[in-house]
């Protein structure tokens, strides 16, 4: 059945095409860019003084943290030092006190074990910082050993 057509009805419904465009903007760090920094501006007054602000303040406060932390691990690595050598030095002596009492082969053991102790960690420790300076070589290396 189709409606009655007289001169009130509406006209058929024709089919609209409708265009959306959207657009995406992406930027890294604290601070917009300086068109996104004016239209900030121009909203609320002073705004931009406050974003440039907060970069700054956050900027400072990441600095005091990895200052920090630096610190930190100096301090770790200067009393591990330290130790080694206390407990080296100390084997070393006891070493030395049990050949003279003869005990050598005791005696040499406690001599020569924090030596090649030290020795081997100075070496693992040499290899560990050239893994972290070339994670891909490495990474290279470790696959090649692993499948021959």
């Amino acid at each position: 059945m189709t409606p009655p057509n007289d001169s009130n009805s509406t006209p058929p419904l024709r089919r609209r095409l409708a265009h959306i465009r959207a657009t995406a903007r992406m930027y890294r760090g604290p601070i917009p860019p300086a068109d996104e920094l004016i239209k900030y501006e121009q909203a609320c007054p002073g705004a931009a003084d406050r974003i440039i602000a907060m970069a700054e303040n956050q900027s400072k406060h990441r600095q005091g943290l990895e200052d920090k932390v630096v610190g930190g691990n100096v301090q770790s690595e200067k009393v591990g030092m330290w130790l080694a050598f206390v407990i080296t030095v100390g084997l070393i002596g006891i070493g030395t006190y049990l050949i003279m009492n003869n005990k050598s082969v005791i005696g040499f053991i406690a001599i020569f074990a924090p030596c090649l102790f030290q020795a081997g960690n100075y070496v693992y420790i040499k290899y560990k910082e050239h893994q972290h300076a070339n994670p891909k070589k490495t990474d290279s290396t470790q696959k090649k050993l692993l499948a021959g």
